[in-house]
């Protein structure tokens, strides 16, 4: 008796580990695949803070984003983040070259992460155009994985997809992280 209750004791154990190693794998794919998603989100941010294009800076965030800068100034919504932004990149950041470090996520759900940004920048001036130091800083983001539909596949969800994380309808053609910046 004891040895067919050890052997069935084994064999279910043994049927669990795996039946559990593809859902591992698969999260674990799912999470690097949402880390480089995220990566991808700061290198456009960078890059077009880089090219000091306020339109490409602004086309990162979503259109109910809010922006709040080291001072506490700042703007809600994309349109406003450009308009923040195109002054400073055409005087004090015109020269200016920034680059991240290091990116530290942190999943508070599978579908929503914080996002510390380790960065530097070179070659900004003040007001009157004098050079400023080197400087490095932190960005912190919010971003939400959205689901949304997709016009010409099959296997997307139709409708609207509720972000329960920042409580907005999503209904674009395309799949993004939504980020929020704080830095």
């Amino acid at each position: 008796m004891r040895s067919v209750a050890f052997i069935w004791k084994t064999l279910l154990e043994g049927l669990t580990i795996i039946l559990a190693l593809p859902l591992t794998l698969w999260a674990q794919t799912n999470d690097e695949t949402d880390r480089q998603a995220i990566a991808a989100v700061i290198d456009r941010f960078v890059d077009a803070g880089n090219r000091h294009d306020a339109k490409a800076f602004a086309a990162v965030f979503t259109e109910d984003a809010d922006f709040t800068n080291w001072r506490g100034e700042g703007a809600s919504g994309r349109a406003k983040i450009e308009e923040f932004h195109a002054p400073m990149f055409s005087t004090i950041f015109k020269n200016s070259h920034q680059r991240y470090m290091d990116i530290k996520t942190r999943f508070i759900r599978p579908d929503v992460a914080a996002v510390d940004v380790h960065w530097e920048m070179t070659g900004a001036t003040d007001a009157q155009g004098n050079p400023r130091p080197d400087r490095r800083g932190l960005l912190s983001f919010v971003m939400a994985k959205e689901c949304r539909r997709l016009a010409d596949r099959g296997d997307a969800q139709p409708g609207p997809v509720r972000t329960p994380a920042l409580g907005k309808f999503s209904n674009q053609e395309s799949v993004s992280i939504k980020t929020l910046n704080r830095h």
